[in-house]
């Protein structure tokens, strides 16, 4: 009987002792599974990381340039006008001042010369006032046509479009971002001279580069921006959907 208990122990915790082995194994496979999927998971975080670190640099870089550019353009543009304030200054100084003319008439003179001389100086008085009103013209013309924001709105557009790809939606908003009127951004937009569908392309590339997408997911995403269907069926057409 002392026997049989003691092998009835014994199976017991030769029983137990192979349960608790089985638990710890299962334990460390479903341990190393995690570990090792979560050592894949941080590899691709690192990675989709260096490539935003890359990115933001690259973005950081051309807005510096755009920012220069735009400088060098506005002192320009403001050299240009003070140049332009200086000559109609001195030319409204010219016409003001008046000609002299050192002319002798002696006594024995005819009256035939003096009316001479009188019909030699009316020609250039009328030629003055002719070239005056054909001067004033285009000055008229040229500030009709466009105004000062609609201009900076289009050379803003294209500033833009150099860094990254917009749509025309995405541009406008943007650009009224910056702080010009709706109008004006519309207009600096469609001035821009952008291929929307390029644009579309260009964005999907942009898209890729960081990050996995399906076709019907790249699309929402571009119409998300502002792409209209056909732009963005486009986009993803191009980068090989």
């Amino acid at each position: 009987m002392k026997k049989s208990n003691i092998l009835k122990n014994s199976l017991f915790w030769v029983i137990i002792l192979g349960i608790t082995c089985i638990f710890i194994g299962i334990f460390l496979i479903f341990n190393y599974k995690y570990s090792s999927d979560k050592k894949k998971m941080m590899q691709s975080y690192n990675e989709l990381e260096a490539k935003y670190s890359d990115v933001k640099q690259q973005y950081d870089l051309l807005y510096a340039q755009v920012n220069g550019e735009e400088n060098s353009e506005q002192t320009n543009e403001n050299n240009n006008n003070a140049t332009d304030q200086s000559n109609n200054e001195e030319e409204k100084n010219n016409k003001q001042e008046p000609k002299q003319e050192t002319t002798k008439v002696e006594k024995s003179n005819s009256k035939s010369e003096t009316k001479s001389t009188v019909t030699a100086t009316e020609p250039k008085n009328e030629e003055s006032s002719k070239s005056e009103q054909t001067k004033s013209e285009p000055t008229t013309s040229t500030n009709n046509s466009t105004t000062m924001g609609q201009k900076n709105a289009v050379a803003k557009a294209k500033q833009y479009l150099k860094v990254m790809a917009f749509s025309e939606k995405g541009l406008v908003g943007q650009l009224e971002y910056e702080g010009f009127s709706k109008e004006e951004a519309e207009y600096g937009a469609a001035n821009s001279g952008a291929d929307w569908n390029e644009q579309a392309a260009k964005k999907a590339k942009s898209y890729l580069d960081l990050m996995s997408f399906s076709r019907s997911g790249l699309i929402d995403q571009l119409k998300y921006e502002g792409f209209t269907a056909s732009q963005a069926e486009y986009g993803a057409t191009a980068v090989g959907y």
